[in-house]
């Protein structure tokens, strides 16, 4: 159900990645500007700005947005031939610890304003830079074509997960994998 949901078993070339996430942008501006035009012109003028207004909205736009975008990467990794089971959560994993090491020990922080290092930056700048340009691989990204395998029951099993790991799971042993 994951791998459908979140784009876990299928494929995105580059042109098509790039030009959906400028897609993606352009939505997300369009529905920042409709969310805070609406709290604008339904709040009275002379006082501030009214969050509480704008938190609904605002939430239901980032959820959309975060799905969207984690959907694409998932997309775009599978397509270079890594697992986005593994590099998803190691990648986020690592802008987490990097923002606690930032928070408790802010002289490694980029500025007082930012709550990350250096090395975090060069990890996230270089994972959209390898999302943005990498190749697409043909090595070690199998589809319903090339992963036939022969599981216990000795029938054909087709999928866009890779054998070995599928294999790993199943707890079968990689000499059952047929290309």
């Amino acid at each position: 159900m994951l791998g459908f949901l979140f784009g876990f078993n299928a494929r995105l070339r580059r042109l098509i990645y790039v030009l959906a996430s400028l897609v993606l942008v352009g939505v997300m501006a369009a529905l920042c500007y409709g969310i805070s035009s609406y709290v604008f012109r339904h709040t009275n003028r002379v006082v501030e700005f009214s969050f509480e207004q704008a938190t609904a909205p605002a939430l239901a736009a980032a959820a959309f947005f975060m799905w969207v975008i984690f959907t694409l990467q998932s997309m775009r990794i599978r397509d270079i031939g890594w697992d986005p089971v593994c590099v998803i959560p190691l990648w986020a994993t690592v802008l987490i610890i990097d923002h606690v090491v930032a928070g408790k020990m802010p002289g490694l922080a980029i500025t007082e304003q930012h709550q990350t290092t250096v090395i975090g930056v060069v990890v996230n700048v270089g994972l959209v830079l390898v999302l943005g340009l990498w190749p697409s691989g043909e090595q070690g990204v199998t589809t319903g074509a090339s992963a036939d395998f022969h599981d216990d029951a000795n029938r054909i099993v087709s999928g866009s997960a890779p054998a070995s790991r599928l294999a790993h799971v199943m707890g079968q042993a990689s000499s059952h994998r047929k290309y």
